[in-house]
Formats: C-alpha cells, structure tokens, sequence
C-alpha cells in the first residue's frame, strides 16, 4: 500500500503515523501492529529506492505501540539530502509504504 503525502496509513493490523511530515530536523514514525504479527522490520529507502536507514526492532516491539526517530541520517551516520524518502514497515502479515518529504 502506499500513500502519497499522507502522515497515516491504518488496517486491521497495522497503524502508522508519520509525524511531521514535510520535516526538516527530524520525523516521528509511529507504528503499532496486530497480534497476529510475528515480525516487524522498519526501513527508509531514498527516492530510487535505495536502503538509507533501517531500524532493528526486538520482538518485544511487536503487538505494542512503538516510536521511531529519525533525524535523516543514512546508516553510517552521514546527514542526506533534501528529497522524497519512502518509510516501509513491513509485518509476517503486511508491508505498507509511506512518502515522506525532508526539507532544508
């Protein structure tokens, strides 16, 4: 599923918010899941699709309503530029994808 411009992409399973959304500090990815969800994986991929940033989530995460920061780094710590950015979240059940702008 994707949402274009949306901060908020909800199912049976799987609620997300992405909070601001254009940001240009740092971005609030809010996420809770169903029970029924085994795994969770949170990753960003720039504009081409790209990995720039995942986030490792332990089991606890899972079936809880969790907070994820990020300030637009990649994953070795190097600030990236101004541009689309797709956050994906991604259960055992479902993946859905949501736009994100970062401005300067």
């Amino acid at each position: 599923t994707y949402v274009e411009e949306g901060t908020q992409q909800t199912t049976d399973q799987l609620n997300i918010v992405v909070q601001p959304n254009p940001f240009s500090k740092l971005t609030k990815i809010s996420f809770s899941t169903g029970q029924s969800a085994k795994r969770i994986e949170l990753t960003i991929c720039d504009a081409v699709g790209r990995l720039v940033k995942s986030f490792s989530l332990p089991v606890s995460y899972l079936s809880n309503s969790t907070s994820v920061v990020w300030s637009w780094v990649d994953e070795a710590g190097n600030r990236l530029p101004a541009g689309v950015y797709f956050v994906q979240v991604q259960t055992s059940e479902e993946k859905h994808t949501l736009l994100v702008l970062l401005v300067r």
